[in-house]
C-alpha cells in the first residue's frame, strides 16, 4: 500500500485544499506549509459548526398508525430540523411531520411544542412554528437567489443522528439532478456524499462560506449519499406555505421528450399538447423544439423542471420555440396542475423519502 502521507497524491490533495480555502477570506489566517492546509480546513469546519449548531433541533412527531390487527397505536417519528427565522420558524422533512397529532422539537435538551404551518410532500418540506422560543438560538438565512454549489465543492451537514446532539459531517457536492431512476423531482437537487442516517433527515447543509445550501430530503444508501433540496427552492415552498398553507405547482399543459442527435445535441421537443390548456391557447404545437422558458435556456429536462418550479400559478412565462427553422415566442399563463393529471416528465412528481 502506498504511504499517503509521502505520496504525490497527498501533494495534489493539499494543493486543492489550499485553492479551495483561499476562496474564503474568513477561512482563517494565511496557510503555512502543507500541514497547515489540513488544519485550516479543520478550523473552518469547527468555526462554522460553532456558529450554526444552535440553529439545529431534533424534531419529534407523534402519529397514529394502524397495526396488522387493525388496531390504532401512536408511534413517534424522529428527525432533524433547523430555525430559519428569529420568530421560531423551523423547517424539517414532511415525512417526519405530516399527519402528526403532536409535534415538538428538542433544543439544548429542552423540548418545545410546535405548530405545523404546512407540508409539501413533493419536496419533502414541512414548516413549523414553535409556541415558545428557547432563550438563545440562531437561525440559518435562506437568501433565495443562490445557485447550487459546483460539483466538487465542500459542504457540511449538521444533523441529530440517533440520540446524539447536533453533529457535523464534511463532504462534497457530487452531482445536480432533477431525477433519479424512475423518480422525477420538482426541481434540481444537489447530491452530496453524506448519507442521511436515522434521525438526520431534515439536516441543514452549508458551504465553507457559511451559506445555506439546502436541506437533506432523501437518502441514497447504495452510494452513501443523499439529496439536498436547494435553499432557493425552500424559499419558494416556504412562502407558499406561509401565504396559503399549501404549495400549488404551475402547469403549462404539454408533454415533452428529451432527445439527442449529432446536429442539435441534447434538446427538448414538444410531444403532445393537451386540449384547452395554456399551451394550446398560446399556439404551441407538437414538434416544436423548446429553446427558452422564462430566463432559462432549455436543452435538457432539468432546465424545464427548474424553470417551471420557480414560476407560480398565475405567472406569465415567456416560452421560445423553434419551428421549421423559425423562432416563435409565446407568453403562457400558468394554471394549477390538475389533481387528476399524472405528473409529466416536464412537471413535478413525488419524491419517495428514504431518510
Amino acid at each position: 500500500m502506498v504511504d499517503f502521507l509521502r505520496s504525490p497524491v497527498r501533494k495534489a490533495v493539499l494543493a486543492g485544499l489550499a485553492i479551495t480555502l483561499a476562496a474564503f477570506p474568513s477561512a482563517g489566517p494565511a496557510l503555512h506549509g502543507q500541514d497547515g492546509d489540513f488544519f485550516a480546513l479543520q478550523r473552518r469546519v469547527v468555526d462554522l459548526f460553532d456558529q450554526n449548531s444552535k440553529a439545529v433541533v431534533r424534531v419529534m412527531a407523534a402519529v397514529e398508525e394502524m397495526d396488522e390487527n387493525g388496531e390504532i397505536h401512536v408511534a413517534r417519528r424522529v428527525g432533524t430540523g433547523f430555525f430559519i427565522s428569529r420568530d421560531g420558524h423551523v423547517v424539517t422533512n414532511a415525512s417526519i411531520a405530516i399527519q402528526a397529532i403532536r409535534t415538538w422539537v428538542e433544543h439544548d435538551g429542552v423540548e418545545y411544542a410546535a405548530d405545523a404551518i404546512g407540508h409539501d410532500p413533493e419536496t419533502n418540506f414541512s414548516l413549523l412554528k414553535l409556541m415558545s422560543l428557547p432563550p438563545t438560538f440562531t437561525h440559518l438565512s435562506m437568501t433565495g437567489n443562490s445557485d447550487l454549489p459546483p460539483v466538487g465543492s465542500f459542504v457540511i451537514a449538521m444533523g441529530c443522528p440517533l440520540e446524539f446532539s447536533p453533529s457535523p459531517t464534511l463532504g462534497l457536492v457530487t452531482g445536480h439532478e432533477s431525477s433519479f431512476s424512475q423518480r422525477v423531482f420538482p426541481v434540481s437537487y444537489a447530491r452530496i456524499n453524506i448519507p442521511a442516517h436515522p434521525g438526520e433527515g431534515g439536516s441543514p447543509v452549508i458551504d465553507l462560506s457559511g451559506r445555506l445550501v439546502g436541506m437533506m430530503v432523501a437518502s441514497l444508501p447504495e452510494v452513501n449519499s443523499s439529496y439536498v433540496l436547494p435553499a432557493k427552492a425552500m424559499v419558494r415552498v416556504r412562502d407558499d406555505l406561509l401565504f396559503s398553507g399549501k404549495v400549488e405547482y404551475g402547469w403549462v399543459g404539454f408533454e415533452l421528450e428529451e432527445r439527442r442527435d449529432r446536429h442539435l445535441g441534447r434538446h427538448i421537443v414538444v410531444e403532445r399538447v393537451f386540449e384547452e390548456t395554456p399551451a394550446e391557447q398560446a399556439g404551441i404545437l407538437p414538434g416544436d423544439r423548446l429553446v427558452r422558458m422564462g430566463d432559462t435556456p432549455v436543452t435538457r429536462a432539468d432546465d424545464v423542471r427548474n424553470a417551471n418550479f420557480h414560476h407560480r400559478v398565475g405567472d406569465y412565462m415567456a416560452i421560445r420555440v423553434k419551428r421549421d427553422g423559425e423562432t416563435h415566442d409565446f407568453s403562457v399563463r400558468l394554471v394549477s396542475r390538475p389533481e387528476s393529471e399524472e405528473p409529466l416528465p416536464s412537471e413535478t412528481a413525488s419524491l419517495d423519502d428514504r431518510s
